[in-house]
């Protein structure tokens, strides 16, 4: 399955889901304020692949059968010229550094 959504911050809002993201394989799109319309415009476009919720929590109709993951990103690709850019992995986050806690019990 895969996720058709918006997030500031993919990391953390991948926390938010029971699910483990493959963030390593995710993509992004800098869409700026048109996002809320591109969005709706992808779920209906593949909306016969949606899952059904399994919550009432924000993003829970996001989702979508990987069957459509490929047909998905070549819609994104053969379309970047109209959509005004392409799709990019998504930065890994810094290493955390180790809390005064953490660097405590090592020693």
């Amino acid at each position: 399955m895969f996720k058709i959504g918006k997030s500031n911050d993919p990391f953390v809002r991948s926390l938010a889901f029971g699910e483990k993201l493959d963030l390593d394989n995710s993509l992004r799109l800098h869409l700026g304020k048109r996002y809320s319309d591109f969005e709706k415009g992808l779920h209906a476009l593949f909306d016969s692949y949606r899952l059904p919720s399994i919550s009432d929590r924000d993003g829970a109709t996001e989702w979508f059968k990987i069957e459509c993951w490929n047909r998905c990103l070549a819609f994104l690709e053969q379309n970047h010229d109209l959509i005004g850019t392409e799709p990019e992995p998504i930065p890994q986050p810094a290493p955390a550094s180790p809390s005064d806690e953490e660097r405590a019990e090592r020693r």
